[in-house]
């Protein structure tokens, strides 16, 4: 039966009719949309403006084109905000998953040249290290590896690393107040540590971020090296303009900034 569509833009309208049918579950993770030409003729448009509508939906991670075999649902991907200061599980559990997380390894280590140039100590200084996944849905997506002075947070293994943030312990037992963090991400390949306790295989697309986060005396909080599954997570930031900057106009119908 043909699907009638309010006015233009057409794409847009079969973006949302197909993403209304995805939240409803009349079409589910994994099922395959008909053909093209079918699709075109259900919603009265052309191929080009079908493609144009399937193309917004493939961006923003709903579906996915396999060659020779069809547009297939996929599942919706995590988002996580870049350049703010927001726990992943309290961003995540706002959005309705149900974040876990399982502690892997909790002890103490010298730190190797790169962990103490980030710290701020000598090499070979004492440092907890200490590895967890965290779980959204109970679906393993991120190996978070962290690094801290150990002087500054003796005993940390005895608190509770599974149910509390780290950086909520540092700051309540140890009184080491986050301030501010620096940021960097680069995609990279799954090692085969960070596959088989993310569920993946080896090789297959992450996001890595380095953190490096300070205390309000402006010292070294933290280090951290978090491991994004590629597959279930989207990175988003939103970025007003510089205070000041404005638009002018120079001359009908030029304009310079």
């Amino acid at each position: 039966m043909a699907v009638a569509l309010p006015t233009a833009p057409r794409y847009e309208q079969i973006a949302q009719t197909l993403r209304a049918r995805m939240q409803s579950g009349e079409l589910r993770t994994g099922d395959q949309l008909p053909p093209e030409r079918e699709l075109s003729q259900d919603f009265l448009v052309n191929r080009l403006t079908l493609r144009r509508a399937l193309r917004q939906l493939q961006e923003q991670g709903l579906l996915a084109r396999r060659r020779g075999a069809g547009t297939f649902v996929t599942q919706p991907k995590f988002e996580r905000e870049v350049g703010q200061l927001v726990l992943v599980s309290s961003s995540q559990e706002r959005r309705g998953y149900q974040p876990g997380t399982q502690v892997v390894l909790c002890e103490q280590r010298p730190a190797n040249a790169i962990v103490a140039a980030q710290l701020a100590l000598p090499e070979g200084a004492a440092i907890y290290f200490i590895q967890r996944v965290r779980l959204l849905n109970g679906e393993p997506v991120i190996v978070e590896r962290l690094h801290t002075a150990a002087a500054l947070c003796a005993g940390i293994e005895q608190h509770d690393l599974q149910h509390r943030s780290i950086l909520e312990v540092l700051a309540s037992e140890y009184g080491r107040q986050l301030d501010s963090t620096q940021q960097s991400l680069e995609p990279a390949l799954a090692t085969r540590a960070d596959a088989a306790l993310l569920g993946i295989r080896a090789g297959e697309p992450v996001m890595l971020e380095r953190r490096r986060s300070l205390d309000r005396s402006g010292a070294p909080l933290e280090y951290g090296e978090d491991v994004y599954r590629g597959d279930r997570f989207r990175f988003v930031t939103e970025n007003p303009a510089p205070e000041g900057y404005r638009f002018i106009t120079s001359a009908p119908g030029v304009v310079s900034v």
